[in-house]
C-alpha cells in the first residue's frame, strides 16, 4: 500500500541511501568541560557536573548496581571523569558502571585512563555488542577514510590536543586537496568514528578516545557488525 507524505524517524549506524533520506548527526551525551582536578572549594561545581546527562545517567547506573543511594565528591569526580573518558556514549558507560560488582569506581577510572576500551562487555550479559559495532564500522571503511583514521589515531598531529582538528590540519596531514579531504572528513563523521566538537568558532572534529583504543587493532575488511549501537 501506497501511503503519500510518510514520514519515518530512523536511527542507523549508516545511511540507508534511501530516495529523499535527511541526515541528522547524532552526539554522545553531553559531558562537563575542561580536565583539571578541582579544589575542596569546587564543591558547587561537582554539584553542577551531575547535572551533565553523562554523568547524571553513570551514576543512576552506580546506584542501580552498588544499591547506594548517595555518593561522595571523590566518586562524582571519578564519574565525571570517567564520562570523559568514555566521550559520554551511553552504552560504553552502562557497560563500565556493569563492572562495579567486581570493581570500584577508583580502579575503573584508572583502568579507563590507560585503555578506555576496557569495559565494553557488560557484565551483566546484555547483548549490546558495543565492541563488536565499534570493530565493525572500522572494518568496513574503505582505504581512504581507513588511512585517514589511522594517521588521526597514530599521529601527535592536529588530534592530540582537546580543541581537535579542523578541515586544513586534515588536508596538511594526508596532503590532500580540500575537496577530497572534506569528502574522506564527511564518510568518517557518518560512520560515527569522528565526532563533530560542538563548541563555538570554527569548525573542530575529534576522534573518540574508544574509536582510538580500538583502532589499531581493528584489521582492514572486518566482518560487518551484526547490532547497533
Amino acid at each position: 500500500h501506497e501511503v503519500p507524505g510518510l514520514r519515518l524517524l530512523v536511527t542507523s549506524d549508516e545511511p540507508w541511501q534511501a530516495p529523499g533520506e535527511r541526515l541528522f548527526l547524532l552526539c554522545p551525551l553531553p559531558v562537563p568541560s575542561g580536565g583539571g582536578a578541582r579544589g575542596a572549594a569546587d564543591g558547587p561545581q561537582q554539584a553542577g557536573d551531575e547535572r551533565e546527562p553523562a554523568v547524571r545517567m553513570f551514576l543512576d547506573q552506580v546506584r542501580r548496581v552498588l544499591a547506594a543511594p548517595a555518593v561522595t565528591a571523590a566518586d562524582r569526580e571519578r564519574a565525571v571523569r570517567i564520562c570523559r573518558l568514555l566521550d559520554g556514549h551511553p552504552g560504553a558507560l552502562s557497560a563500565a558502571a556493569s563492572w562495579l560488582v567486581v570493581s570500584d569506581l577508583a580502579a575503573l577510572c584508572d583502568t579507563l585512563a590507560v585503555d578506555p576500551a576496557a569495559f565494553l562487555d557488560h557484565l551483566g550479559g546484555r547483548d549490546d555488542r558495543l565492541r563488536d559495532s565499534l570493530y565493525g564500522r572500522i572494518g568496513r571503511l574503505p582505504a581512504g577514510p581507513r588511512a585517514v583514521l589511522d594517521a588521526l589515531c597514530a599521529a601527535p598531529g592536529p588530534d592530540s590536543a582537546a580543541e581537535g582538528f579542523g578541515l586544513p590540519a586534515l588536508t596538511e596531514l594526508t596532503g590532500g586537496s580540500l575537496p577530497a579531504c572534506g569528502r574522506l572528513l564527511r564518510e568518517l563523521l557518518l560512520s560515527g568514528l569522528v565526532r563533530a566538537a560542538h563548541e563555538e568558532g570554527p569548525a573542530r572534529f575529534r576522534v573518540p578516545a574508544l574509536v582510538r583504543a580500538l583502532v589499531s587493532g581493528a584489521p582492514v575488511g572486518a566482518p560487518q557488525a551484526t547490532a547497533a549501537v
